[in-house]
C-alpha cells in the first residue's frame, strides 16, 4: 500500500525483484492515481482493502505498507488479524506518534498553498520536505520527482477518508500493544479477535498485477 501522494507505481522499482511464483497485488488507494473518490462520501482505506481482497478471492495476505499506507495496513491488521499472514511496515503512520511542531507547520504550508490554487508551489514544498532527504540523494530521485508530478494534490485540498488513527483507535491500539508486548510476532496473531467489518465502501479500487 503506497503512501500519501503516491500510487501503485510507487512499487515499480521493487516490483521486478519480487518472486514470480507468488500472487502479487498493488493498487491505487481511493482518490489516488486512477482510482476515484466521491467527494461527499466518507470511507476508510482499510475497508476498501477488505472489498478488494474479497473481490479477488484472497483470504490471507502478506501485507506491505509505506508511510500512510503503513498506517492503513496496521489498521487493517487490527480489524482483520486472521487475514494477515505477515505485516511489513515501512516508515508508517502509527498510533501514539506525535508530529513535531516544525513538521505540522510544513504540512500546513503545503495545504494552504494547495487550497489557494498554488499547486505547483505545494509540490515544491513537498519535494523539499526533510523526510525525502535520503531519497533525493539516492538513485531513486527521479522516481520521487515523477511521483510528485503525477500527484494531483486532491487530498491536500479535501480528503474524504477517515483518519488512519482516530483518538479512539489510537487508544485501542495502545491498549492492545500493552496487552501483547510481543505483538506482532506470528504466534500472537490468533490471540486477537477480529472486529466486525465496517460498511463496505461503494467505489471499487483499481488493481493491476
Amino acid at each position: 500500500m503506497h503512501g500519501q501522494g503516491g500510487d501503485l507505481r510507487t512499487w515499480d522499482r521493487l516490483w521486478t525483484f519480487l518472486p514470480g511464483n507468488r500472487r502479487l497485488v498493488r493498487y491505487d488507494l481511493r482518490g489516488f492515481g486512477g482510482s476515484v473518490a466521491t467527494a461527499d462520501q466518507r470511507y476508510r482505506h482499510s475497508e476498501d482493502l477488505v472489498e478488494l481482497l474479497d473481490a479477488l478471492s484472497i483470504e490471507k495476505i502478506d501485507l506491505v505498507g509505506v508511510s500512510m499506507g503503513g498506517g492503513i495496513a496496521l489498521s487493517f491488521a487490527l480489524d482483520h488479524p486472521l487475514r494477515v499472514r505477515s505485516l511489513i511496515l515501512i516508515s508508517p503512520q502509527i498510533a501514539g506518534w506525535e508530529w513535531s511542531v516544525p513538521w505540522q507547520m510544513r504540512w500546513q504550508s503545503i495545504v494552504e498553498a494547495a487550497r489557494s490554487g498554488r499547486m505547483a508551489h505545494a509540490k515544491r514544498l513537498w519535494w523539499d520536505h526533510p523526510m525525502f532527504a535520503s531519497t533525493r540523494d539516492s538513485e531513486a530521485v527521479a522516481d520521487l520527482r515523477d511521483e510528485i508530478e503525477r500527484f494531483e494534490g486532491r487530498q491536500w485540498i479535501a480528503d474524504g477518508h477517515a483518519l488512519v488513527m482516530s483518538l479512539g483507535r489510537k487508544q485501542e491500539t495502545e491498549s492492545r500493544f500493552a496487552l501483547r508486548k510481543e505483538w506482532p510476532r506470528a504466534s500472537g496473531w490468533r490471540r486477537f479477535r477480529p472486529r466486525r467489518a465496517a460498511s463496505a465502501a461503494g467505489d471499487a479500487a483499481r488493481t493491476r498485477a
